[in-house]
C-alpha cells in the first residue's frame, strides 16, 4: 500500500510539472505612479524637464507643474501661462523656464512668476499657429528660440524678434530633415515640399503606398552633411519620422524603416536596422540612454532596447497597454515615464528587477545551481520552481508543489538533486534530479527550517536536529541539556556543526545538542540564521542585536544599526563568491564589506533604492547575481550595477515667515526686537526618498547642536535680539549628506537696549555717582570745617578760663613752698590746682554751665 502510495503521488507530481511549464511570470521594476489625485493637473502629460535647481517640471494639456518630491505646484493660464496645452519645458543660461505650448505663443518662469515671451505678436504674424506639431524647442546662449515642427521646418526667433526658416527643401526632394546642434543644444524639424508632394498625392497605388525622396541633414558649427533616401510611404502613417542622437552616432525611425546614420569621411552613411517588433507601431520618441534606446509609443508602452549588429534588441518593456509620450532620466538616474492617459511613473533605478508572486504566496527559500546558474525557489503555499527567462523576460517555471510550506531547499552540486525541506506524512521528502521526482525515505520528519549536506551526511534542523548518514541511518535530536530545542538554522565551520535556536548559539557532535555559550550574552538570544564566512568565520544573524561574527568561540565583531544596518532584526545571511555579506533584514537588504579585520562598509538597499519589499526571507547569488526572495516577488539584480548615491540632494530655504507673515528672502536681514516669532520653511530635492527626507537644522546664536527632523518647517517662538544664522542640511536615501544651506539674520535690540542708548545710561550713571560723591564731599568738608572752628573756639574758652599768668604764679607759690620746706602748704596747693584744672576740662565739655558751677569753679 505504500508503494502504491509513493507511486501514485510521483505520477501526480510528474503531471504537475507537465501544467506548470505554462506559469510564466513578467519581469518588472518598482514603480511609483503620480496622477490628478496626487496634485498633478491631468492625467495627460506630454514632456519632462528637470531644472538647473533639481525641480523636475511636467508639461500637460492643463498647464505646467513643478514637483519637489512632496507636492505639485501648478501654473495655468491665469498665473500667466499663453496657453494649458505645453509640449516642452526647457532652461536658458539664466534660469529662465521657457515653455513651448500649443499655440506657439511661449511663456518663461522667472522668480516665481509666469511672464509673456516679448516677441509673441512677431511668432503670431509669422504664422506660427498653422505650424503644426511642435517637435523640438531651445533657447540657445544667445536667447535665440528655436523650434522644429512637423512637416513645417526648424526656425529661430532672436532678440529682436526677427524670425528665420533655417531649412529648405529642393525641388527634387520630397522631404527635408534637419539635425542642427549648437552649444551642446540638439534643434530638428521635417520640412515638406509641399509643392512636390501635391504632384504626387494622386500616385499612390492599389496597394496604398508610394515611393518619397528624402534629404537628411546634419549640421554644427563646422558645417553639414546631407544624405538622401527612398523610402515608402503607406497612407495610415503617422508620426512617420523620428531623431536622436546616440552615442556618436544618430538613430532615425522613417515610418516602419530604422537606421543607424555614421559620418565617416566626410560622408553620411547610413545602415538599416532590423526591429520587426516595432513594425505598424506609432512611436512618439526615441530617447538615448547610454547604450540603451528607449522608445515610447502609442498603445504599446516603453521599450528599452540594445542594438546588436544591424537588429534591435528588446531588453525591457513596460507598461504593454498604455501610450507613452516620452521617457525622462534624471540627474539621479531615476526614470520618469509620462502617460497621455494615466500620469506619471517613476522609477527609481532600472538596475534592480523583480519577478512578482501571486498575493500570499511568499518566498522563502532559494537554492542555486552556480555551475549551471540555476536558480531555484521554495514557496510558502509549497510550490517549488526554477527561475527561467524568455527572452529578456524571466519567469518562474514550476517544478512541482509539496503539502505544506516550503521553508528550505538544499541543491547538492555533485548529484545535480534539488532537496526540498519537507515531508509528508509518510515521512518521504522530495528530490527533484534530471527532470524527475524521487523521495528520500525518512524515519521522522516534518519540515526542515534549514539544511546541510557534508559529504554526504545530510543534517535538517526544526523542532530539532535530524542526522542521515552515508548507511540511509536516520536519528533525531530533540533536546539540549533536558530541554526541547527549536532550530532555526544550521551551518558547517571548522569541522563543526554549529545550530542557531531561538534560545542561542549550539555545537552540535555524537548525535548530541551542547551549549558552550551559556555565559556569552550575545549568543543567548534568539537566532535566525547562520552563514559561513571563509575558513574561520560563522556569521550569526540574531533577532535583536543584528550581525555577530564569531571566530573560534567568541564573538569577534557585531554589526547593528550602530554600524549601519537597515535593523536589528536578520532573518537570511548570504555570503557571495567575492565574500562579501549580504542581510536580510525587515528593512531592506545590507550589503557588508569588510575592508579590514575591523573597518567595513554597510550599504543599505530598500524600497528607496528600487525593492518591491524591504522584509526578505532569503539571499542568494549567482556570479554577480544577488537574488532575494520576499513575500511580493523575486528581486534580482547585478551588484556591481546597484551603487551607492554619492550625490547629496539639493536643500532650498523657500519661505521666512515673521509673526506668521512670509517675508521675502535677501542676503542678510534685519529685524526688530517685536519681530522675534520665526518660522522658516525648508525642502530637499531626493525623488528617491518619496517623500521622507531627512533633515538637520540648527540656529546659531541659540544652539550649535544639530537637530534631526522629517518636517520642512520649524520655528522659534521668541528669539532674543542677536545675530542669527540658520542651517539645514538633507540626507540622501545612501546617507550623503548636502553641504549645509544657511540663512543669516539679525534681531535688533529695543533703543534702551543698544550700545548707544546704554553708554548714555552708563555716562549718566557715572555723572550721578560723581555728583554724589561730590555732594558728600561737599558735606564732609563743611562739617570738617566746623567742627575745625569748633575745636579753635573750644581751644580759644579753654586758653581764656586757663590764663597762662595764672598758672605760672600758681606754680610759683608751690615752687616757694617747696623751697621752704612747707610740705603741708605745697601738698594743700598741688590738690586745689589739680582740682581746678579738672573741673576747667570738665566743664569745657559742655555747652552750658550752670551760674554755681561757674562761681564753685
Amino acid at each position: 500500500m505504500l508503494i502504491l502510495h509513493r507511486y501514485i503521488k510521483t505520477i501526480l507530481l510528474a503531471l504537475s510539472i507537465l501544467i506548470c511549464w505554462i506559469n510564466i511570470s513578467a519581469q518588472s521594476h518598482v514603480f511609483k505612479h503620480y496622477g490628478v489625485e496626487d496634485g498633478l493637473p491631468s492625467s495627460e502629460v506630454y514632456s519632462a524637464f528637470q531644472d538647473s535647481k533639481g525641480y523636475m517640471w511636467f508639461a500637460t494639456d492643463a498647464g505646467v507643474s513643478r514637483f519637489n518630491g512632496y507636492e505639485f505646484e501648478n501654473f495655468d493660464a491665469s498665473d500667466g501661462l499663453t496657453d494649458n496645452t505645453v509640449f516642452f519645458i526647457t532652461e536658458d543660461y539664466k534660469g529662465r523656464i521657457w515653455f513651448g505650448t500649443f499655440n506657439c505663443q511661449l511663456a518663461y518662469y522667472q522668480n516665481d512668476s509666469i511672464f509673456p515671451f516679448e516677441h509673441n505678436e512677431q511668432l503670431d504674424q509669422a504664422g506660427f499657429r498653422e505650424k503644426g506639431v511642435l517637435q523640438s524647442f531651445v533657447v540657445d546662449s544667445n536667447e535665440t528660440v528655436w523650434m522644429g515642427f512637423h512637416y513645417s521646418g526648424l526656425l529661430n526667433c532672436d532678440t529682436l524678434g526677427r524670425i528665420e526658416q533655417v531649412m529648405s527643401t529642393p525641388s527634387s526632394i520630397d522631404i527635408s530633415i534637419e539635425l542642427k546642434e549648437k552649444n551642446d543644444n540638439i534643434m530638428f524639424g521635417y520640412l515638406l515640399n509641399l509643392n512636390r508632394l501635391s504632384l504626387n498625392k494622386p500616385f499612390y497605388r492599389e496597394n496604398g503606398f508610394v515611393e518619397r525622396k528624402l534629404e537628411v541633414k546634419l549640421s554644427n558649427e563646422q558645417g553639414s552633411i546631407a544624405h538622401r533616401m527612398k523610402y515608402t510611404e503607406y497612407m495610415e502613417n503617422v508620426f512617420g519620422f523620428c531623431f536622436e542622437k546616440h552615442r556618436s552616432d544618430y538613430f532615425f525611425q522613417c515610418f516602419d524603416a530604422f537606421f543607424i546614420m555614421s559620418v565617416k569621411d566626410g560622408l553620411l552613411e547610413k545602415m538599416p536596422i532590423e526591429a520587426k517588433f516595432l513594425k505598424e507601431i506609432i512611436i512618439h520618441e526615441i530617447k538615448s540612454d547610454g547604450d540603451y534606446l528607449w522608445f515610447s509609443t502609442q498603445d504599446n508602452g516603453v521599450y528599452q532596447c540594445l542594438i546588436e549588429g544591424d537588429s534591435l534588441i528588446v531588453v525591457g518593456h513596460y507598461f504593454a497597454k498604455e501610450s507613452i509620450s516620452r521617457v525622462f532620466k534624471d540627474n539621479n538616474n531615476g526614470y520618469w515615464f509620462m502617460s497621455l492617459k494615466n500620469g506619471i511613473y517613476y522609477m527609481p533605478s532600472k538596475e534592480i528587477s523583480y519577478v512578482p508572486v501571486e498575493k500570499g504566496d511568499a518566498i522563502l527559500s532559494l537554492a542555486a545551481d552556480i555551475v549551471d546558474s540555476n536558480l531555484f525557489i521554495g514557496f510558502s503555499k509549497g510550490r517549488v520552481a526554477e527561475l527561467k527567462q524568455k527572452g529578456a523576460v524571466p519567469y518562474f517555471r514550476d517544478l512541482f508543489n509539496v503539502d505544506g510550506i516550503c521553508y528550505s531547499l538544499l541543491f547538492k552540486v555533485e548529484e545535480k538533486a534539488l532537496i526540498v525541506g519537507t515531508t509528508d506524512s509518510l515521512n518521504h521528502m522530495p528530490q527533484y534530479k534530471n527532470g524527475a521526482i524521487s523521495f528520500i525515505e525518512m524515519t521522522g520528519g516534518g519540515w526542515f527550517k534549514s539544511m546541510l549536506d557534508v559529504e554526504g551526511v545530510f543534517y535538517g534542523v526544526g523542532q530539532g536536529v535530524f542526522e542521515r548518514n552515508l548507511d540511509g541511518e536516520f536519528s533525531e535530536t530533540h533536546y539540549s541539556d533536558e530541554e526541547q530545542i527549536w532550530c532555526t538554522s544550521i551551518a558547517h565551520q571548522n569541522g563543526k556543526i554549529w545550530i542557531g535556536t531561538k534560545d542561542g548559539l549550539r555545537i552540535y557532535a555524537d548525535k548530541k545538542i551542547r551549549n558552550p555559550f551559556k555565559k556569552d550574552i550575545n549568543l543567548s538570544g534568539a537566532i535566525t540564521s547562520l552563514a559561513q564566512w571563509g575558513s574561520e568565520k560563522l556569521l550569526v544573524g540574531t533577532k535583536t542585536s543584528g550581525v555577530l561574527v564569531v571566530q573560534g568561540d567568541t564573538v569577534s565583531s557585531i554589526l547593528s544599526k550602530k554600524e549601519g544596518l537597515s535593523s536589528n532584526l536578520i532573518k537570511s545571511l548570504h555570503v557571495d563568491r567575492d565574500g562579501v555579506i549580504w542581510a536580510g533584514t525587515n528593512k531592506g537588504l545590507n550589503r557588508i564589506d569588510f575592508k579590514s579585520s575591523l573597518a567595513c562598509d554597510i550599504q543599505q538597499v530598500s524600497i528607496k533604492q528600487g525593492l518591491i519589499s524591504e522584509e526578505i526571507n532569503a539571499i542568494h547569488s549567482i556570479g554577480d547575481q544577488i537574488f532575494a526572495g520576499s513575500k511580493s516577488g523575486l528581486i534580482y539584480f547585478d551588484k556591481t550595477k546597484v551603487k551607492r548615491n554619492s550625490v547629496p540632494p539639493p536643500v532650498y530655504i523657500t519661505a521666512f515667515n515673521v509673526n506668521n507673515e512670509q517675508r521675502e528672502l535677501e542676503q542678510k536681514m534685519l529685524l526688530t526686537y517685536q519681530e522675534n516669532f520665526i518660522k522658516i520653511h525648508f525642502e530637499g530635492l531626493n525623488y528617491r526618498s518619496l517623500g521622507e527626507v531627512e533633515y538637520q537644522y540648527r540656529m546659531l546664536g541659540v544652539d550649535t547642536n544639530w537637530t534631526s527632523t522629517t518636517s520642512r518647517s520649524v520655528q522659534y517662538p521668541t528669539l532674543q535680539p542677536n545675530d542669527y544664522q540658520f542651517q539645514v542640511k538633507a540626507k540622501n536615501e545612501d546617507d550623503i549628506w548636502s553641504e549645509p544651506k544657511s540663512l543669516p539674520f539679525s534681531i535688533s535690540p529695543p533703543f534702551w537696549l543698544t550700545w548707544w542708548f546704554i553708554s548714555l545710561e552708563i555716562l549718566f550713571g557715572i555723572g550721578i555717582v560723581l555728583g554724589i560723591f561730590w555732594y558728600r564731599e561737599k558735606q564732609i568738608r563743611g562739617k570738617s570745617e566746623v567742627s575745625k572752628k569748633m575745636v579753635e573756639l573750644e581751644l580759644k574758652a579753654l586758653r581764656s578760663q586757663m590764663n597762662p599768668h595764672f598758672i605760672f604764679n600758681t606754680l610759683n607759690s608751690i615752687q616757694h613752698y617747696i623751697a621752704v620746706n612747707d610740705f603741708k602748704s605745697t601738698n594743700k596747693y598741688i590738690v586745689q590746682f589739680a582740682t581746678l584744672i579738672r573741673t576747667i576740662l570738665h566743664l569745657s565739655e559742655k555747652n552750658v554751665i550752670t551760674l554755681q558751677e561757674e562761681i564753685t569753679s
